[in-house]
């Protein structure tokens, strides 16, 4: 056998030893990054929180008080409700009731743009706030005190146009509850922050603030021209020009339960949104997991004397230690489920890959929707 022949049978072990490191490396950057702690800024530029609703969901009442319990000078809460028979109107009104100190209104409707519901309901904020800042952070997102305090130290650059964070999922109340957090936490957020530490930013729609003076009007119209406003607003800051800044350390989702179909349902739409918005991004998403690095080990002609299941041991626990150990430092969810989730998680990453190219529709809160459908869609609305 020639010496090509013997480097061509070992190119399984490298892709394998290739893929963990890798992973090990992402790790390291995301790590970097949630370590790094953001300056205060002196300015303090009024912050519109903008809050849209739909339905209630687990832990809302926490998330939305924590709207009216912010460490910041000036600020106001704008809440969005499609309309006035949402059951989270009824909330929200109490809510604002029990903190009348704190400028807070709602606002019910939609200004239908696109076949983004969410887009929909929360476009109105956009005209009818006061602030500098407009921060636009999800009912499911719990917020520190210093939520807009941090938001409003990550504008300190003048070229900044959005800010952005991930998620981190935590209290979850069932396993299904436990893997959607691997999947926030470890996969979706490490990515992201890796990739913002190698400065390749980009949005994430739970928390997504704009600076007014940047946008000159019709921001919400070309937030429209995406499926996702997030991809949106990253396309466009990087049309413009702009800076975009991925916000570190995260805030909390409360995940509550989850059953296997809405933890499905939720990545399935997420996947074929990203393939449509950023394919080739989403092309490499085939590697990510444990999965491919482990099909690979097996292939290594290298290993082929080592039994398959010691190397499948040492693989994951590389590849899971690396994981456990970057979680548990950085204070988040990391419990005796954590590896068993992680597993579900990386045995679920292709399916999810398969199914983005195979169809662009899905269904989001009961909306039949098509990620590579344009403009306004003749779906109906909330109310309809």
């Amino acid at each position: 056998m020639t010496r090509y022949e013997n480097e061509m049978l070992d190119l399984p072990l490298v892709a394998g030893t290739a893929l963990l490191c890798i992973h090990i490396v992402s790790l390291a950057l995301a790590w970097r990054k949630c370590r790094a702690r953001n300056k205060d800024s002196p300015l303090k530029p009024m912050v519109s929180l903008v809050r849209p609703v739909c339905g209630l969901e687990p832990h809302i009442e926490d998330n939305l008080r924590s709207s009216f319990t912010q460490d910041y000078p000036k600020y106001e809460v704008i809440f969005c409700a499609a309309c006035p028979n949402d059951a989270a109107v009824v909330l929200v009104q109490d809510m604002m009731n029990a903190y009348p100190h704190i400028p807070a209104r709602l606002l019910v409707g939609e200004q239908r743009l696109s076949q983004n519901p969410k887009l929909n309901n929360m476009a109105k904020a956009w005209l009818d706030s006061k602030g500098q800042l407009v921060v636009f952070s999800d009912s499911n997102l719990l917020l520190t005190k210093h939520y807009c305090s941090s938001v409003a130290a990550a504008f300190a650059a003048n070229e900044t146009m959005v800010v952005s964070s991930p998620p981190i999922g935590d209290f979850a109340e069932n396993f299904f509850g436990e893997v959607e957090c691997a999947m926030l936490n470890t996969h979706a957020a490490r990515w992201q922050f890796a990739a913002s530490q190698l400065e390749i930013n980009f949005a994430q729609g739970k928390t997504l603030a704009f600076r007014r003076s940047a946008f000159d009007g019709g921001l919400m119209e070309r937030l429209a021209a995406e499926p996702a406003e997030d991809a949106a607003a990253t396309k466009l800051v990087r049309s413009m020009g702009g800076a975009l800044n991925v916000l570190a350390p995260p805030f909390t989702h409360p995940v509550g339960a989850r059953s296997l179909r809405s933890f499905w349902s939720r990545h399935v739409r997420w996947a074929r949104l990203r393939r449509v918005t950023f394919p080739t991004v989403f092309s490499l998403e085939i590697g990510c997991g444990m999965f491919p690095a482990i099909l690979a080990f097996a292939m290594s002609s290298t290993l082929s004397s080592i039994p398959l299941p010691l190397t499948i041991i040492v693989a994951s626990v590389l590849w899971y230690g690396a994981e456990y150990a970057f979680a548990r430092s950085l204070g988040w969810r990391c419990n005796r489920w954590f590896v068993l989730a992680c597993l579900v998680r990386d045995a679920f990453l292709p399916a999810f890959y398969v199914a983005a190219w195979v169809s662009a529709r899905f269904e989001w809160r009961g909306h039949a929707m098509d990620s590579t459908a344009k403009g306004i869609s003749n779906i109906k609305g909330h109310c309809g």
